[in-house]
């Protein structure tokens, strides 16, 4: 037994350094399990705000402005400066018709990468914590996540497979071609009235008798209200159903007719923006810094 002693040291501390190894290894790979990453509070993903605010007082002052920041058109690389602009100048028809649509692009892009952004987050929220099934009752996690179907106009309890395949459906980005087109064409390249005086960029109106104007305090907060819009409104059902098909640019433009029920080449012309401008080869894009 005495020769055989060394021999059995060497099996013992064999066996605990394998047993330190397999217990180490265990411990990371607990640490980094897929689908138990923490995720953010929904109180946290307020909407994504610009790293700066451009106060303009012409075309020309906003052009400027934005080729100091490095906002161009089309962009380059597939990340853009997060700077948006206060509000549209008067002065837009001053500009020849190319140099006018080309700057109404790149104000509109960036408010429209920024709210992207924003949805992308809510989305790999709700995947996260939906992965393994709804968080327990009661719950932050279960309590967050009724505040985002609330956001989102889901009708009916998560717990219903219904309720939670419709929210998971309207999280989704929208094609920054079709904010874009829609954009431009229902505000005349910046030259309509409810774009100058009102920041509505996308034609929208309180409901009052008139057609008032809806106020937005910038731009970028009519490009998120279009893009909730079309997230959540009951009249893009059959859009959004269409995006989660992947459908093509031609298809979610036919399905936004009802944007514009009056107007009834709105599709099309949507579609003549989109390849005149050759919108449809926007990359993928995120701003600086977030």
């Amino acid at each position: 037994m005495t020769a055989q002693a060394p021999e059995i040291r060497r099996a013992l501390l064999t066996l605990a350094l394998a047993t330190l190894l397999a217990a180490g290894i265990v411990l990371l790979v607990w640490q980094f399990r897929p689908g138990l990453t923490p995720a953010p509070s929904v109180e946290t993903l307020q909407h994504i705000a610009p790293q700066a605010v451009i106060d303009v007082t012409s075309a020309r002052d906003m052009g400027q402005a934005l080729d100091r920041a490095g906002v161009h058109w089309p962009p380059t690389g597939t990340r853009i400066p997060a700077v948006v602009v206060a509000g549209l100048p008067e002065d837009m028809p001053s500009l020849p018709a190319d140099e006018r649509a080309t700057l109404f692009l790149r104000m509109v892009l960036v408010p429209t990468v920024l709210a992207n952004q924003h949805i992308r987050q809510e989305r790999r929220y709700l995947e996260t914590m939906t992965r393994h099934g709804l968080p327990p009752a009661g719950s932050e996690g279960r309590n967050n996540l009724k505040r985002l179907a609330e956001r989102y106009r889901i009708d009916g309890a998560l717990t219903e497979a219904a309720a939670l395949e419709q929210l998971q459906q309207r999280v989704d980005e929208v094609p920054a071609a079709l904010v874009l087109a829609v954009a431009a064409l229902e505000s005349g390249w910046g030259l309509s009235r409810f774009a100058v005086r009102s920041n509505a960029l996308f034609g929208q109106w309180s409901g009052r008798v008139g057609q008032t104007p809806q106020q937005f305090d910038r731009p970028d907060a009519s490009v998120r209200h279009f893009m909730h819009t079309l997230n959540t409104h009951p009249a893009f059902a059959e859009w959004r159903e269409a995006r989660q098909q992947d459908a093509s640019l031609a298809t979610l433009s036919e399905a936004l007719a009802p944007w514009s029920p009056a107007h009834a080449h709105f599709p099309d012309e949507l579609q003549t923006i989109i390849h005149t401008h050759r919108l449809e080869l926007l990359p993928a894009l995120s701003t600086a810094g977030h």
